[in-house]
């Protein structure tokens, strides 16, 4: 019979309503045969992540004494005599923070010390200007990274500590119709749509008409395309890593001109492997192709640092607030390059909550946690460097997978899924490593069904929780006050996938669901608009408290009040969107939707320049600076 926990699988769950859930048999079996048999037959442990200025030890099979030694990462030798006890092998307690590498006779493991706590500037209670960045309008088809400077040195006068955006991550540049940021291609690079590549014809409708840009932006790509001394060291710091990443690129775009198929799973055996010979041949004859995707990653770096230094030039504290994405899509470069790590018999989601009743599929591939620890976490860590690289802070979207993962067998309903356990202690010392290296504040989003302990642990490793106003409530379903708000942690009225305040206050997001039938029944609908209605009560009566009256039919008003209100919480940062201060009906993202909501598409009403001075975003701009300096 398969020992289920041992692969870390639970066979039983706590929902959002706090029932408990069985897993179907027929589900565990699903997921054991994707984990695989778990099992390493190495005699020592592959890592152990050690706190620093504390003793530890990693596993060892055997008796008696071992000679041992190792390299520190600065490139300093120790070497000593020890004995396993209980089939463990102590290590010395004064290691110093960082990636060192022990030898023995056995073989060779990672010995990684972590700081206890991420790193958290030093500046009190601060505010963040948050936007989709392919939504600033631009003459330039989209928004980029020359609009991401332009509003982060607008927004540093007007008072914000940073500037939070969406993902940066890879997505597919040979089909442009693919555009959510949660579900890119790689985690580890950058979209090149993002690039400033000068004006370019991409129209200026209310959505951004992606195929339009990407065909602009590649022709300008080419006749720009230069080799330079930065150029090639940036090619050769990018290494494996980035030679992979560009011949997936060019292998795509030839595959999709082929018939080839969008999956590389569908593509013709050889090429599905990127270790073969085709694939080797295909790259020397296609070189010219493979710098160019190089070169549209050296470009978007280059001027995502520089917005970086304009932000941080203008005044921002923190300037970059990027976002971390959960997973990568199964189809894309990251799953193409590394198949052992990524799991293709299940995705990730969400189980059924209030928000979504027929709970979420991702659509995402899971990493196998199994196979992360045998390579010493290293695509965890390289994730995490190439999302801190040009920021002040980071958010991680659905910060729990650190703990667990919900994970949907191929084929099954969302609701048909499995709770999967992850390293937690290990990949938190990581991140809080990677965290002070980068002096890179960490935001951690916890919505949803959170394990209990969970957000404690996060507190005390100074990993920030995420409070959305919307959610925060006593039993009784009564707004919670801003003194109640906890101080380690961002606070935010809305996030882009549930309705801006505007859309919430007239029940936009309800008419959308009903529209597209995504209520599991009439009951539902009807409850739904009754909540609604009560809850618009309840948050006139939570701002009256606080001495916040505002006229309901004066929703810019109300706005203001609503950020003043949540401006008084102690959280040291507030999360301010710029759908909210351009008041915005509509949301970026309907959960739950593919194409039957515009998801990640909408533009702005307003340009970055036409933003920052309305009166809306002034007013309410000067309300959270007068809250926040109290």
């Amino acid at each position: 019979m398969t020992d289920y926990a041992a692969l870390g699988i639970a066979t039983q769950y706590r929902d959002a309503w706090g029932r408990e859930r069985a897993v179907p048999e027929e589900t565990l079996r699903a997921l054991a045969a994707a984990i695989g048999s778990g099992e390493d037959r190495s005699a020592l442990d592959p890592v152990a992540v050690l706190l620093e200025a504390e003793a530890g030890a990693i596993g060892l099979d055997g008796r008696g004494s071992v000679d041992w030694a190792i390299r520190l990462e600065d490139g300093r030798e120790l070497h000593g005599r020890t004995g396993i006890r209980d089939g463990r092998l102590p290590l010395p307690g004064d290691l110093p923070l960082g990636y060192h590498e022990l030898e023995l006779a056995e073989g060779r493991a990672t010995i990684i010390v972590a700081p206890r706590r991420c790193h958290l500037p030093d500046v009190g209670r601060v505010w963040a200007l948050t936007c989709q960045l392919y939504s600033l309008r631009t003459p330039r088809g989209i928004g980029d990274f020359t609009a991401l400077a332009e509003l982060a040195e607008g927004a540093a006068h007007a008072g914000a500590s940073a500037l939070g955006i969406n993902p940066l991550h890879a997505l597919f540049p040979s089909e442009p119709r693919h555009i959510s940021p949660y579900s890119p291609s790689s985690r580890l690079f950058l979209n090149p749509l993002y690039v400033d590549v000068g004006p370019i014809d991409g129209g200026d409708g209310p959505f951004v008409d992606y195929v339009a840009v990407a065909a602009a932006k590649q022709a300008a790509f080419e006749r720009r395309f230069a080799h330079d001394d930065p150029f090639f060291k940036f090619e050769e710091a990018g290494g494996k890593a980035l030679l992979d990443f560009a011949i997936f690129e060019t292998l795509h775009e030839h595959a999709m001109r082929s018939g080839w198929g969008w999956s590389w799973r569908d593509w013709p055996a050889p090429f599905r492997d990127p270790r073969s010979v085709e694939v080797a041949r295909f790259a020397e004859e296609h070189r010219h192709r493979i710098e160019l995707s190089q070169f549209r990653q050296f470009e978007a770096d280059r001027q995502l640092g520089e917005a970086q230094r304009r932000a941080r030039e203008a005044g921002m504290a923190i300037g970059l607030y990027r976002d971390l994405a959960v997973g990568v899509d199964p189809n894309g470069a990251e799953a193409w390059a590394d198949q052992a790590l990524l799991t293709p018999g299940a995705s990730i989601g969400a189980p059924p909550d209030q928000l979504n009743l027929k709970g979420q599929n991702w659509g995402l591939a899971p990493q196998n946690p199994v196979e992360l620890r045998r390579r010493a976490y290293a695509p965890f860590i390289a994730a995490l460097r190439a999302n801190m690289r040009h920021a002040g802070a980071l958010r991680i979207d659905h910060v729990m997978a650190l703990r667990q993962l919900y994970w949907i067998p191929a084929g099954a309903a969302p609701d048909e899924g499995a709770y999967v356990r992850y390293p937690f202690d290990d990949l938190l010392r990581i991140l809080c490593l990677e965290s002070v290296r980068h002096r890179c504040a960490v935001v951690g989003e916890d919505l949803g069904t959170v394990p209990e302990g969970f957000r404690e642990r996060m507190r005390e490793t100074c990993v920030l929780s995420y409070r959305v106003l919307f959610f925060e409530r006593d039993r009784d379903g009564a707004f919670l006050p801003p003194a109640h708000y906890p101080a380690s942690a961002a606070a935010a009225v809305s996030t882009h996938d549930i309705a801006t305040f505007k859309g919430w206050w007239e029940g936009r997001d309800i008419d959308w669901r009903e529209r597209l039938d995504l209520y599991p029944d009439e009951a539902s609908r009807h409850g739904d608009r009754e909540s609604r209605e009560r809850d618009r009560r309840l948050l006139l009566d939570a701002l009256a408290r606080e001495g916040l009256a505002a006229d309901p039919e004066d929703e810019d008003a109300l706005a203001e009040a609503v950020h003043r209100f949540l401006a008084r919480a102690p959280s040291l940062l507030m999360l301010v969107q710029a759908e909210d201060l351009a008041g915005e009906v509509e949301q970026p993202n309907l959960p739950g939707t593919v194409d039957e909501h515009p998801n990640w598409r909408r533009r702005l009403r307003l340009s970055p320049e036409e933003l920052l001075a309305s009166p809306l975003f002034r007013r309410i701009a000067a309300a959270i600076n007068e809250e926040r300096r109290r």
